[in-house]
């Protein structure tokens, strides 16, 4: 019966340790380029300029994607001035 040196247990431990690092690095590392991605993504959808309209303010809310390829649009709202201008 062959037993293993305690040594070759620890240098398999630290081996698939290694392994397993390389891996969690490598997929947090596509994770922030998904991420930068959808945010640049987002960022190009946002508008120029604001139309200017004297009945109605316009606001725009951005909200940055934060998992992976969640992109989503921006949204416009116009409501209608206090003055009633």
């Amino acid at each position: 019966m062959s037993r293993k040196r305690p040594t070759d247990d620890g240098d398999e431990l630290l081996a698939r340790l290694g392994t397993l690092t390389a891996q969690a690095r490598e997929r947090a590392e596509l994770q922030r380029s998904l991420l930068e991605l959808a945010v640049a993504l987002q960022r190009g959808m946002l508008p120029g300029d604001m139309p200017v309209t004297p009945r109605f303010h316009l606001a725009v809310q951005y909200s940055p994607a934060n998992h992976g390829l969640n992109v989503g649009a921006t949204g416009t709202t116009p409501s209608r001035c206090p003055t009633g201008g």
